[in-house]
């Protein structure tokens, strides 16, 4: 869902596994780091382990962006919503490795990065919200609007009530009307628009 909104469209994938493979292999001959490990599974056990046990490194940097990475190219396609923070950690990596920002600074934004994955897990188990709405739904979170989970649900039951939106003008027109009845409870104006615009390019719930 979130693909198009945060996406590179029907590259992604592509374009994330080989820039992802080119950065590691780039930054593994400069830091002699050419015997790392496999790509490890994404979890609980492999982010602490990255996060908290292994000393500041450039092998920690890459490792854990890889994880990062790893899960949004994997699971993004039924999981949009993994989809933004794997190109988060992408750009974190790509800065890391052209020495834009420190070991520790990366370290840093990563390790954000994991925490609203574990955030966004507790809440997509608090709300039973099904994958296309869970991601609108943690858009509007990540935007910091007040009500995101009612506003979501309101939004939920336009795109239900207009079925044939993307082949039928008309039907485009209210269902846009409706979304923006829905986002006006709490935003408004240009940001109003653009989030609109976000919903639409969004898989549809």
């Amino acid at each position: 869902m979130l693909r198009n909104a945060y996406g590179r469209k029907t590259t992604f994938y592509a374009e994330i596994a080989h820039k992802t493979k080119m950065l590691v292999r780039k930054n593994a001959t400069a830091h002699g780091l050419d015997k790392l490990t496999k790509p490890v599974e994404f979890d609980a056990d492999t982010l602490q382990m990255l996060q908290e046990f292994l000393p500041p490194s450039a092998g920690r940097v890459i490792n854990l962006a890889k994880v990062l990475i790893q899960i949004g190219a994997q699971e993004g396609e039924q999981d949009p919503v993994l989809l933004s923070i794997a190109e988060r950690a992408e750009t974190i990596l790509e800065a890391f490795t052209d020495r834009q920002t420190s070991t520790l600074q990366a370290l840093d934004r990563l390790r954000l990065l994991t925490e609203e994955r574990r955030a966004l897990e507790e809440e997509r188990r608090r709300t039973g919200l099904d994958s296309g709405s869970f991601a609108m739904f943690w858009l509007l979170r990540r935007e910091n609007l007040a009500m995101p989970e009612m506003v979501t649900g309101e939004i939920v039951e336009a795109f239900k009530r207009f079925p044939n939106h993307q082949t039928t003008a008309d039907e485009m027109r209210q269902l846009k009307a409706e979304i923006y009845k829905a986002l006006l409870r709490v935003v408004s104006g240009r940001r109003m628009v653009d989030l609109t615009e976000q919903i639409l390019r969004q898989k549809q719930p």
